[in-house]
């Protein structure tokens, strides 16, 4: 492990601690004390340099938990050791890096995933095949929708106050779990339509931390019309709805479980009990009256795909490194609109 400052690293150990297939052998952070928390709960070593974990012998892959603007530097000595490697979302602070990073990760032939876990989600997967499918015909407007209790509780102090300071992490509120939203609305799309455009706006209701944003609104536009509005942030005591989809023949929103404001330091499946309402205008079953169950089976959390495909040598089902790229690009273009209060055009051949 390289880097356990994110504030997954406990979820993640958790995952991997239930796992009889798979070991920790060294762990790194750029703060001894840290590093040494997590050896000591996998009873392995604590490397004073990132050179001496890749050379650990047998090492297959690894796992980034760092912080985001370490990632360009640790990713380039991770493929450059020819290691598959895990990185926490988001992958990168912006463009420059991302684009760096992306290289070295295509280059070096690596498996590589991040931490996307709602792509993963049974009725994210079925609304995805029936946008492909053009169930929805055309469809107008997106909404995606995901908010904490971060700031309420408290939880970024200690290792996880650097996820405030935006040199460090790249984004603030809105990103940090905006970018979850931005790769489900991005996934569900697929390639049916080229994002155009964005803008943003974000608020500090409580100041609690400098400079940084405890929430945020934004619009993307695509080239084929469809608009879609993401809000993200630290302040949400509860979720009532974390999608719509509205389209000329067809809607569809996911209903949050009331009074259950996100955990999100946990393994759980933080989505546990939402409900889909799914209509189709002539489908008899479709009514979008009563939840919708007809759906994919669950599918195992990112780290676990990840940990499964070095195993058995394949990439099913992961994030790619472009898509991670990717998403970095138009996070940075988002708070870049929201910094300059314009539209902020978006290049499909930055990367």
């Amino acid at each position: 492990m390289l880097g356990v400052s994110h504030i997954h690293t406990p979820a993640c150990c958790e995952g991997i601690a239930a796992r009889s297939d798979v070991e920790v052998v060294a762990i790194w952070d750029p703060d001894p004390a840290i590093a040494q928390k997590y050896a000591h709960q996998f009873n392995c070593e604590a490397k004073t340099e990132v050179s001496a974990v890749l050379n650990t012998p047998d090492l297959e892959a690894v796992i980034v938990l760092s912080e985001t603007f370490l990632h360009e530097a640790l990713v380039l000595q991770i493929t450059a050791a020819k290691k598959h490697c895990f990185v926490e979302k988001p992958l990168a602070l912006g463009l420059a890096d991302a684009r760096k990073i992306k290289q070295a990760l295509a280059t070096s032939g690596v498996i590589f995933q991040t931490g996307y876990y709602k792509r993963y989600h049974p009725a994210h997967r079925f609304l995805k095949q029936q946008i492909a499918e053009g169930k929805f015909g055309k469809i107008s407007r997106i909404r995606v929708d995901f908010g904490t209790t971060g700031v309420y509780d408290d939880i970024y102090k200690g290792d996880w106050l650097w996820m405030t300071d935006l040199e460090k992490s790249g984004f603030g509120a809105f990103g940090d779990v905006g970018t979850h939203s931005l790769d489900l609305l991005l996934f569900l799309i697929g390639d049916l339509a080229e994002l155009a455009a964005v803008t943003a706006t974000f608020t500090r209701p409580l100041q609690r931390y400098p400079g940084c944003e405890e929430c945020g609104e934004s619009i993307l536009r695509f080239k084929n019309g469809t608009l879609a509005t993401m809000s993200a942030g630290w302040l949400d005591w509860v979720e009532p709805t974390s999608l719509i989809i509205t389209g000329t023949e067809g809607h569809a929103f996911i209903r949050g479980t009331p009074g259950m404001p996100h955990q999100i330091i946990s393994n759980r499946d933080i989505d546990t009990g939402d409900d889909l309402f799914f209509f189709i205008k002539g489908d008899a079953k479709a009514t979008g009256k009563e939840p919708w169950t007809d759906l994919p089976p669950e599918m195992p959390v990112p780290l676990n795909l990840f940990i499964d495909a070095v195993i058995k040598n394949q990439s099913d089902h992961l994030v790619s490194a472009h898509e991670a790229a990717y998403r970095s690009y138009v996070m940075e273009a988002l708070y870049q609109g929201a910094a300059e209060q314009r539209w902020v055009t978006i290049d499909p051949h930055a990367l």
